[in-house]
């Protein structure tokens, strides 16, 4: 077990300096007071002295020229002691904030059986990396694994009902077009994630032209549906592409996921957390493959981002936290696309024989 104890001792070393520091100061301004009224009562004797006698008062003279360069002595120390107190208690102060801040957040346990992060914030959730086989396969043979599935059909959609490429990226940013009562878009995400209203993410319906995939859906029937000859028409369009990456990235966030590091973030807000809307998910990870397989290699991106989520999905899986209460109870069909989808549990063909 590995504990950062390099930030302890600075931890528990901190406040003993401090207080030696304290002493210190402490015992030299005490000198200087004691030294103070020894002064004092110098002086009076040396009015009574001078009464009596100027040789007395001249060697009086002579020993408060002396003192005064005493008194002037200790005042520069003083100064000097302030100052070391002042700098070296600042820096330490320094020193323990930011290791306090530094570590407040994390501490970090290895174990031969898998990696967890206890984090340590009431907000955040305790991260479990997939220590099951599932989570060692191949990249790129999963993803020639699901192509049969995911795949759009070659062609255009040329269903009446379909809106067209210019509508579906007006769609997505927000702009006008044909398509009533559209309730949420890039633009208003954006609002939200600025404003850190990450629930309201789960109230608003966009996946339909935020996320297109290649087959009917239910509510929006073919109005969205993209073929390969869409896709690739939408991704001639870096800008619609730069836009459907950040609607991604924004609806990862709102659960908490970091989609380009593939880990939880480290400090969420209270509403950033898995939201259970496994539908938005599939949704998701269906748009990223189907223009995977048409757009591969100009926009590394989606298969990143597919594997990403694949790996959040196992997690909330091990963790217990995936479905909604008795959701694959009651919904066997969704479980059982969930799993395939995600490749889990892993096909015989996909494992790996090392």
């Amino acid at each position: 077990m590995k504990l950062k104890i390099k930030s302890i001792y600075y931890i528990l070393f901190t406040p003993f300096l401090l207080c030696f520091l304290g002493f210190f100061y402490f015992k030299t301004s005490r000198e200087l007071r004691s030294f103070e009224d020894l002064e004092g009562e110098d002086q009076i004797q040396d009015e009574n002295i001078h009464l009596f006698s100027e040789e007395e008062e001249s060697e009086d003279e002579e020993i408060s020229e002396y003192e005064q360069q005493e008194y002037e002595y200790y005042e520069e120390n003083e100064k000097l002691n302030q100052r070391v107190v002042l700098y070296v208690g600042g820096g330490l102060i320094f020193l323990a904030i930011y290791t306090l801040k530094s570590n407040q957040n994390n501490i970090t346990i290895s174990s031969p059986q898998n990696n967890i992060t206890l984090n340590s914030s009431s907000n955040s959730t305790t991260y479990i990396e997939p220590a099951s086989e599932d989570y060692n396969v191949d990249d790129k043979k999963l993803l020639k694994y699901l192509e049969g599935k995911f795949k759009a059909q070659k062609g255009r959609n040329k269903d009446s009902e379909f809106v067209g490429i210019c509508d579906m990226k007006k769609a997505l940013r927000g702009t006008k077009h044909s398509t009533k009562d559209i309730d949420g878009n890039l633009k208003k995400l954006e609002s939200f994630a600025k404003e850190r209203k990450w629930t309201t993410f789960r109230g608003k319906h966009f996946d339909w032209w935020m996320f297109p995939i290649p087959k009917y859906a239910s509510g929006m029937g073919n109005k969205f549906v993209v073929y390969e000859e869409d896709i690739k028409s939408l991704g001639l369009d870096e800008i619609y592409m730069k836009d459907y990456k950040k609607g991604i990235e924004l609806t990862a966030q709102s659960w908490g996921w970091d989609i380009n590091n593939g880990k939880r973030f480290d400090n969420p807000s209270k509403e950033m957390i898995w939201s259970k809307y496994l539908v938005r998910m599939g949704k998701m990870v269906e748009s990223l493959l189907a223009f995977y397989y048409v757009l591969a290699d100009k926009y590394p991106f989606l298969a990143n981002y597919y594997l990403s989520l694949r790996k959040f999905y196992l997690i909330l899986k091990k963790e217990g936290n995936l479905y909604p209460k008795d959701y694959g109870k009651d919904n066997p069909y969704w479980k059982n696309y969930f799993d395939s989808t995600f490749a889990s549990p892993l096909p015989d063909e996909l494992k790996n024989n090392n």
